[in-house]
């Protein structure tokens, strides 16, 4: 093995007798601590030495938007129901824009109590880029009214859940304004302790 480790810096040692150009390519992994929402800064350093004898420092940064779960109130209705104004909330929570391979992964959305949960679907990309529904996500008994596992483990892609919700009758709609607060966080097997949390949206 040509390359040795010690303390976080790795040493690659050229057979006797390498004439340059040599091209050294690596991979490396991002620790947990940068696996949470936001812009994120990662610089490398290289050097060059002959013997004992530093001859060149090279130093490089890579920004990139580090985005894994972000929710919105994508749409509301307003429906007259038994003489009462009715509010409908659809939340859009979407999860791993970078596409990377999640196993097991799920959505936790813990809805505020004056949310009546109506229905969930999972949406996709098309060819277009375009958002498209799989079909509203079938729910049994056994259900913790929480938890949204991806249907089709590993989640290596863009996807989003829209969830449909009912503002409680006997909210004022219509008259005042009301901040229903609501928050998501994603999960996967080996992920980081307590998943990515989306903040509150209200």
């Amino acid at each position: 093995n040509l390359v040795v480790e010690n303390s976080g810096v790795y040493t690659l040692q050229f057979p006797e007798g390498t004439v340059s150009p040599v091209y050294v390519y690596f991979t490396t992994q991002i620790s947990e601590d940068f696996v949470t929402n936001g812009e994120r800064t990662i610089t490398n350093t290289a050097k060059l030495f002959e013997g004992e004898v530093e001859k060149l420092t090279v130093s490089d940064s890579v920004k990139f938007e580090n985005r894994w779960i972000e929710k919105t109130a994508g749409t509301s209705e307003y429906i007259m129901e038994e003489g009462k104004l009715v509010a409908y909330i659809t939340w859009y929570i979407t999860v791993n824009h970078m596409g990377a391979s999640l196993p097991n992964a799920r959505i936790i959305d813990v809805l505020d109590p004056r949310l009546k949960f109506v229905g969930a679907e999972w949406y996709t990309k098309d060819i277009n880029g375009l958002w498209v529904g799989s079909g509203l996500i079938a729910l049994d008994e056994t259900w913790d009214k929480k938890t949204y596992p991806y249907p089709n483990p590993p989640l290596n892609q863009n996807v989003q859940l829209r969830i449909k919700t009912k503002v409680d009758p006997n909210q004022n709609i219509g008259h005042t304004q009301i901040n229903i607060g609501n928050q998501a966080r994603l999960e996967w097997d080996n992920g980081p302790e307590h998943g990515i949390g989306s903040g509150s949206i209200n």
